[in-house]
């Protein structure tokens, strides 16, 4: 049960809770709020859809690739080898782009030691 800014209580399915039955919930005062609970829920969904769009990638695209790469018998050309590439960065999930961008960031941002011949 979620108590909104209203006072309002809802299930977790939305559906409100009478005024009887709201008043017999007893509440510790550490509950989300409903507005809380569907921006948690919202969230949720939106890592889940970010989850499987990373998981058709590996499969579908990366693997398929690694699978023609990985053919000894019958090498890829380099015309595939140049397709191959622009399918890895055209069918990018925008949230890998994202991680990759992050890590070139911080690889670019790095301070660099500086080296010099010790005089004697």
């Amino acid at each position: 049960m979620f108590r909104d800014e209203k006072g309002k209580v809802w299930t977790e399915h939305g559906e409100e809770v009478s005024e009887p039955d709201a008043a017999s919930i007893a509440w510790t005062g550490n509950e989300p709020s409903h507005e809380q609970y569907l921006s948690d829920k919202a969230a949720v969904q939106h890592l889940g859809g970010t989850i499987t769009d990373i998981e058709r990638y590996q499969v579908d695209t990366l693997g398929r690739i690694r699978d023609r790469m990985s053919d000894q018998d019958n090498p890829p050309s380099a015309d595939e080898i140049e397709k191959f590439k622009t399918e890895i960065m055209e069918e990018m999930p925008e949230s890998v782009e994202i991680m990759l961008a992050d890590d070139n960031a911080k690889l670019n941002a790095s301070p660099t030691a500086a080296v010099t011949i010790p005089k004697l």
